[in-house]
């Protein structure tokens, strides 16, 4: 697929950019490529569109461009590595300071995303999607707990009493305040201080990457209390964490959904990928009921999970082994 025309699917289906609304593109000087991709599909929409560059030293003047300018629309374009996370959070944050916006955060993207992977959808892919994830969502919705459990040793449970799902994969600003882009997600944000077990991410962790050897986390009251693995990604982990006291505390689980998303250097597409789940620790204070504050979030993907939501003492098996159950 030509990469300006999923740009174009992207901006229509999930943020529903309408003609003669301002688009703002937040751009990494190493993803000018990918920008022009969202300039020609702005104008096509019929969109006007301006850039600034995405730099820590110029948070002062995109609060202000966004302050004069009102777009309706931002899109973030940036790298995705984990040194980089809290000037991403500083961005989001002053982004969301302004209602009514629709953002679109994308540390990560990459041309190939938008060629091939998972921004190459067509307009019945997106409708297809979006209708399974609402299914999804009326399943899992009202949840007090869920266990997720994988071939690879996997055996966590977190609280989600009072905590909605939502997705990705249609902008809704009645809850959130932004999205990633790839979409492809239905997600929720755990209760902080609960969930217990052991995590065992064998695919790939966000701002690293995928991984060779398996990581295996051991959680305590939703918090990380120990971590095994390859000794230099347990280190860049492990420093992470050691930003602030919520870095280590859990904050997101999502059931991705995407049918064209792979497992990339990019953990943005890969979170992605249909028949994965991931497990997240640190900020969440964007998702609804989120209140992890933290400057650090980092996500570990798992491979064919198998999902149970416990609803009033009833077990519902949501997911097996990556497979979407469908109701008989």
């Amino acid at each position: 697929m030509k990469s300006w025309i999923s740009a174009k699917n992207a901006l229509k289906h999930v943020l529903l950019l309408g003609i003669g609304e301002k688009t703002l593109l937040v751009v990494d000087k190493s993803k000018l490529r990918e920008a022009m991709q969202f300039i020609k599909a702005c104008l096509a929409l019929g969109s006007w569109v301006r850039t600034v560059k995405a730099e820590p030293k110029n948070l002062k003047f995109i609060r202000e461009v966004i302050a004069s300018s009102r777009p309706s629309i931002i899109v973030n374009l940036l790298k995705g590595d984990i040194e980089g996370v809290s000037f991403r959070i500083k961005l989001l944050k002053i982004e969301s300071e302004f209602c009514g916006l629709k953002i679109a955060h994308c540390p990560g993207i990459t041309m190939d995303m938008l060629r091939e992977g998972a921004l190459a959808l067509t307009s019945d892919e997106y409708r297809l999607m979006q209708n399974e994830a609402l299914r999804l969502m009326f399943k899992l919705s009202g949840s007090d707990k869920i266990i997720l459990q994988t071939p690879k040793g996997t055996h966590l449970e977190v609280s989600v009493k009072g905590r909605p799902f939502f997705t990705d994969t249609k902008f809704d600003p009645s809850i959130v305040k932004w999205i990633n882009l790839p979409v492809g997600e239905v997600i929720v944000g755990p209760r902080e201080h609960e969930g217990s077990g052991v995590l065992v991410c064998d695919v790939a962790v966000g701002g690293i990457g995928p991984i060779s050897r398996t990581l295996t986390l051991h959680f305590k009251r939703g918090r990380i209390e120990e971590i095994e693995g390859d000794e230099e990604i347990v280190n860049r982990i492990r420093r992470a964490l050691s930003k602030d006291d919520m870095a280590s505390r859990i904050g997101e689980f999502a059931i991705g959904l995407n049918p064209k998303a792979r497992v990339s250097s990019d953990f943005l597409e890969a979170e992605k990928v249909r028949g994965t789940a991931h497990i997240a620790v640190g900020h969440n204070k964007d998702f609804p009921g989120g209140m992890n504050n933290s400057k650090i979030h980092i996500d570990f993907l798992v491979s064919k999970p198998t999902v149970v939501a416990i609803k009033d003492g009833k077990e519902n098996l949501v997911v097996e082994e990556g497979r979407i159950v469908e109701d008989s």
